[in-house]
């Protein structure tokens, strides 16, 4: 549920310093474990890849078998998935694509990270055609029951009675009115997303092999067009780089959550804590929107034409956030 307050070490200052280093899981867990908590137990909510990376160390505990090996045994073989792989860096797999990122000069060979490190929270190679057969027995009821998944599918609350937009390891939200399960990823060289509108039955996978693209982007549309109530595109504008830049640096909600902006090359990015990053596409010179959702952000800027804070529009509410770097 992301609620635990455990610090996820893919957001340690150090983290980038580390992550080619081949590590046993035992290795990783002493990295994190002794870290300060970031919130009392449920809460916040705030996505954390530490706790999916204790689940897999869990599973090696109980089963004495290597995560690797447990999925691959539990999960690929059973359901037929053949393109489905622990992710290696040794192994040899025909048709592995490569990642890649997009810099100054076009595109690069995304930065090296060892597989030890994603582990359970992110070491899987696969196709979207496997991960269907995936969807498909999850959603017959061949890999959990059908009140566990309806668990995992239900807004878990926080301990004053919230709701969080997430329930046990899905994203839950309404996309032209339709309920959506949802999850992506991400790691250096690969973005994903996977969506299932139950109502409508409708799967969407979209895998990327470039930090550069927005896969929900895509996964949102095709969705949205297959129920029949396709998107609308914005009308959006260009702005001089000079005008983006005002916009970058960090905004903050609260002491614990806060968002990123930041500008590569002539698009503006958002990164909100323990998020993706995504593109904001201007509107007008100071109000933008995200394509993969019905998110609006607005810079206000004082009389000396200083930008001091962010609000954000969504789903009806209106959230501001003060500029602190």
């Amino acid at each position: 549920t992301h609620t635990s307050g455990i610090q996820s070490y893919t957001g340690m200052e150090d983290y980038m310093d580390r992550m080619a280093i081949d590590l046993k899981p035992i290795e990783m867990v002493e990295y994190f474990k002794n870290q300060p908590m970031r919130f009392e137990p449920g809460t916040k909510w705030e996505y954390n890849n530490s706790g999916y990376f204790l689940l897999g160390y869990i599973i090696e505990q109980i089963t004495g078998k290597t995560y690797g090996e447990y999925i691959e045994e539990n999960f690929f073989k059973p359901l037929g998935m053949s393109n489905s792989f622990y992710g290696s860096d040794k192994r040899i797999i025909k048709n592995r694509a490569d990642g890649y990122c997009y810099g100054e000069n076009g595109f690069e060979n995304a930065k090296p990270l060892s597989m030890t490190q994603p582990y359970s929270a992110g070491s899987i190679q696969s196709t979207v055609e496997d991960l269907f057969k995936w969807h498909h027995a999850l959603h017959s009821y061949k890999l959990v029951k059908k009140e566990t998944l309806a668990k995992a599918f239900t807004r878990y609350k926080l301990a004053n009675g919230e709701e969080t937009d997430y329930g046990y390891g899905w994203g839950l939200g309404i996309i032209q009115g339709s309920p959506t399960i949802d999850h992506g990823g991400g790691i250096n060289g690969f973005k994903t997303m996977a969506m299932f509108l139950p109502e409508e039955d409708v799967f969407a996978a979209v895998f990327s092999n470039c930090e550069c693209s927005s896969p929900k982007e895509i996964a949102v549309k095709l969705a949205a067009h297959t129920i029949g109530k396709p998107i609308n595109s914005q009308a959006e504008i260009k702005l001089d780089e000079e005008i983006l830049k005002t916009y970058t640096g960090v905004y903050e909600i609260t002491p614990e959550f806060s968002f990123k902006v930041t500008k590569e090359q002539e698009k503006l990015f958002v990164q909100a804590t323990g998020q993706e990053k995504y593109e904001v596409f201007a509107e007008t010179e100071n109000k933008f929107f995200l394509k993969i959702n019905d998110a609006q952000l607005e810079f206000i800027k004082d009389d000396s034409g200083n930008v001091t804070k962010a609000v954000l529009y969504q789903s009806g509410r209106k959230t501001e956030a003060k500029k602190i770097k």
